[in-house]
């Protein structure tokens, strides 16, 4: 599978929270490390180049986040704080491609037949199947509007919690998080990820 295999360099600390334990997903010959403060769930993929322990984020560092809609007001994030990725709200360059978005809503919809209207089981089984984030990940990277705009958000990110903000919860697979992984690997961005990543 393209690109699954790529393996990053930077030293930015990851943290990677996940609430459903079996939706982690594990790179091709990847093992998953367990961070010191198990308690509270937070496991780094050792593919990424993290060392043990080096998720945890001390002091007052600021990181590269992600939410929902939803949780915007919930977690008190600010105008000036959050990004909005999805489609048609000025950041366009950030939001997936009509063709994209096309064939995932089409995989989604039969899928829901399937398995009942607006899960989660149909919606990430949709995203597997329509290669989205190989698809997404060509599309940011081949596109140089977006890979400056990501640079910007990382570098902003060293000094203020930035938040990537899109419609789906953290049970359902986001090209938000496609995003967050890219900033932390081509941009050494701190980043947390706390929705699942389904696996291929």
């Amino acid at each position: 599978w393209a690109g699954m295999g790529r393996r990053c360099l930077t030293r930015a600390p990851i943290t990677v929270k996940r609430r459903v334990a079996s939706t982690i997903r594990r790179w091709p010959g990847e093992r998953i490390m367990e961070a010191p403060d198990r308690e509270r769930g937070v496991r780094v993929p050792a593919s990424l180049g993290i060392e043990k322990g080096a998720n945890k984020v001390e002091g007052n560092a600021r990181m590269l986040k992600e939410a929902s809609i939803s949780e915007m007001k919930r977690l008190g994030i600010s105008k000036e704080q959050r990004v909005l990725v999805n489609r048609g709200r000025g950041n366009d360059e950030l939001a997936p491609s009509e063709d994209l978005f096309r064939d995932f809503q089409a995989r989604k919809q039969a899928l829901e037949r399937e398995v009942g209207r607006g899960t989660p089981e149909a919606h990430n089984r949709a995203f597997v199947e329509c290669r989205y984030e190989e698809r997404f990940r060509r599309q940011i990277e081949e596109d140089p509007r977006a890979l400056d705009r990501l640079r910007a958000l990382a570098e902003r990110a060293r000094t203020e919690d930035v938040y990537l903000v899109c419609y789906e919860g953290p049970e359902k697979a986001c090209h938000r998080r496609i995003l967050l992984r890219l900033a932390a690997e081509r941009f050494g961005a701190p980043v947390e990820v706390t929705g699942v990543e389904p696996r291929y």
